[in-house]
């Protein structure tokens, strides 16, 4: 193939990747934070007395070893905390022991490991001790710039090369071995299977490599930054011996060393290698997966990380086969028409399982899209969601160039539409000898489409509460109860931690009255921890009506608030509400709507299952009627078909 011919090839992946970057321009993205802080009880809040531990909360879990808390008061002076651990019942939960502190505002800086995905985040929240308003001044943010380009790069090298080692086994043992009916085919198609082991051993050793260099780049990142500092004070050997993420890690290279050597005794026809690559092959999948976002979710993860594993093995068998497949054929389809032939051949083999493929890949990329992505707003104006319309938009232009190379090799696909376009000779806007340019372009393709998953592991989904919509509030806005022969009714106004408005209402349902009502008071007491009681005296506010201004609800959660109605010559009457204050969300962009914030998990879902049962159907009727043949047909492919002899001797 001319160096023209592939310049040309290659120009179709770059047109997309500009697509792509249009369509960041037109929707300009932003990145949100992994492990983001959630509702917890004391954030932002007000504390009469001063509370003896500081409790965040995080949407995953965290590693309480390589977490830190880092407290200042107004003036900037260090608090030293007692201790920082998380939570022995919720590993969600990262919970610092506070000194005696004096009245005034605290800002507390955070930096937390991710149990389940790995990724370090940091930001800052901050709380009052004493009377005040409340304080949110809670931030989120990566611990690395918006898009770590060396992480992106990294995982581009991971995956791809991850890819390759398993495509390469696919096509070494579904795809290239020589068949009965091609017996002059031997000799080439042997040493296509050696350029495809080959590719495997160097793609094996340097997905080892690149793995080392991810853990490095994650003790940095825990470390301040640094690498050298990484490797000097061990955090590197604590991360891979101490964390979720060490143990998954020394899982994936473990299974990737064991999958290059099962290579090498490939080549030398050890035969229960064939058995060790098809166990190895899902394993390295499945701990790739158990690394992923769909390990973090909060609900059906494990449904969700056994989608994930195969959207791996799909992805490794359709881009890692077709780039082993280039490697292995090229040099073949350069020799002459009758090796073209050949080559078409043998990509006639490849063709429905990459098209099977593809299917897995938009059955579960459907679903996991919806488990990602909060609605159609944060697809259009995230990082995330633009990246993965980007790798959509590339995998479709991959699966055109496939269509393409398919109709080359099978013309008789090609039939209805030569109907349609008055050709009765036959469909042929491309010449045969441009098949290579289409699978060149095909790889190129799936090439980009690794990169857009770098991107897109290394980012945060685009499932951020600031995309969710407005949930209903759960609290009561009034409780009322019957006491002796008075109804005492309380409500709060805007019912938050710190100040409030409390009305409290008495109607007496005795005519004659027995007493009037002299005064009413309110007891507050905190039930989710000991911060003591209070008692406030409530003002009259008209016949029947009392109201009461304070900070006396300080803090999210549950409380129990007795009103108090005094009469006299009488008992008091006494009513215990069960009061609930709702946490104060942390501070997130505010996000007009765009287009739709309407939840896509519920019709993505759908789609992913009818297009499941779809791909079933399809996939069970064509192996039934045609059971994967292995050449085409005599009268399909007589241009195809090499010249008696043509293969006898070729070496």
């Amino acid at each position: 193939m001319s160096a023209r011919l592939i310049r040309r090839s290659l120009l179709t992946p770059f047109l997309a990747v500009a697509t792509a970057l249009l369509v960041a321009a037109v929707f300009p993205g932003s990145v949100a934070a992994h492990g983001e802080p959630v509702d917890c009880v004391g954030e932002g809040a007000v504390f009469d007395d001063a509370p003896s531990e500081l409790r965040i909360c995080f949407s995953e879990r965290i590693e309480g070893e390589f977490s830190t808390l880092q407290a200042e008061d107004e003036n900037r002076e260090p608090v030293q905390l007692l201790e920082v651990h998380t939570d022995l019942d919720d590993d969600t939960a990262l919970v610092g022991t506070l000194p005696e502190l004096p009245s005034g505002i605290y800002t507390v800086a955070w930096k937390v490991l991710s149990k389940d995905d790995g990724h370090v985040t940091q930001g800052t929240t901050a709380f009052r001790v004493g009377g005040g308003p409340p304080v949110t001044t809670t931030t989120a943010t990566e611990t690395s710039d918006s898009v770590p380009l060396m992480e992106i790069l990294l995982r581009w090298l991971n995956w791809g090369l991850t890819a390759m080692v398993a495509g390469s086994l696919f096509v070494f043992h579904l795809v290239l071995k020589p068949r009965a009916e091609e017996p002059g085919a031997q000799a080439l198609l042997g040493q296509a299977q050696r350029r495809a082991l080959r590719f495997a051993v160097l793609a094996g050793c340097t997905g080892l490599v690149v793995g080392v260099a991810l853990l490095l780049l994650k003790a940095a990142a825990i470390a301040d930054g640094s690498v050298a500092r990484g490797l000097s004070d061990g955090t590197w050997w604590r991360v891979l011996s101490e964390t979720r993420y060490g143990a998954l890690w020394l899982a994936r290279e473990g299974a990737l060393l064991a999958l290059t050597v099962v290579v090498l005794l490939l080549a030398r026809k050890w035969r229960p290698a064939t058995v060790a690559a098809a166990v190895l092959v899902p394993v390295l999948a499945t701990a790739q997966a158990l690394n992923s976002h769909a390990a973090a979710l909060a609900d059906d993860e494990g449904f969700a990380v056994a989608a994930d594993a195969l959207h791996i093995l799909a992805a490794s068998i359709w881009i890692g086969g077709l780039l082993a497949l280039v490697v292995a054929l090229l040099p073949i389809m350069r020799l002459g028409p009758d090796r073209r032939a050949l080559a078409g051949a043998v990509w006639r083999r490849f063709g429905p399982v990459a098209a099977v493929s593809l299917g897995v890949l938009a059955v579960t990329g459907l679903y996991s899209t919806g488990r990602q992505v909060a609605s159609l707003d944060a697809l259009l104006t995230t990082l995330y969601g633009q990246a993965l319309m980007a790798k959509v938009a590339l995998a479709l232009g991959a699966g055109c160039m496939g269509l393409l190379s398919a109709l080359l090799i099978r013309p008789h696909l090609a039939a209805p539409l030569a109907r349609l376009l008055r050709h009765p000779a036959g469909w042929a806007p491309f010449g045969r000898r441009r098949l290579a340019a289409l699978v060149v372009a095909e790889a190129g393709l799936g090439i980009l489409i690794l990169l857009a998953v770098g991107l897109i592991t290394a980012i945060a989904p685009a499932r951020g509460p600031e995309f969710r919509p407005p949930a209903p509030s759960t609290a009561p806005s009034f409780l009322s109860q019957p006491v002796d022969d008075l109804v005492l009714t309380l409500s709060a106004r805007p019912n938050k931690p710190g100040k409030n408005l409390l009305t409290i209402d008495v109607l007496d349902t005795r005519r004659p009255s027995l007493a009037p009502v002299l005064g009413v008071s309110a007891r507050f007491t905190y039930l989710d921890r000991d911060l003591g009681s209070t008692s406030v005296e409530a003002v009259q506010d008209g016949p029947g009506r009392y109201r009461l201004v304070g900070d006396d609800l300080g803090a999210a959660g549950s409380w129990r608030v007795d009103v108090v109605a005094r009469r006299q010559g009488l008992p008091d009457s006494i009513a215990s509400f069960d009061w609930t204050v709702p946490a104060l969300a942390p501070e997130t962009p505010s996000r007009a709507v765009l287009i739709s914030n309407r939840p896509l998990r519920a019709p993505l879902t759908t789609a992913a299952v009818m297009s499941g049962i779809l791909l079933m159907m399809m996939t069970a009727s064509t192996w039934a009627a045609r059971r994967l043949p292995l050449r085409p047909p005599a009268e399909e492919t007589r241009d195809l078909e090499p010249r008696p002899g043509a293969w006898k001797g070729a070496a």
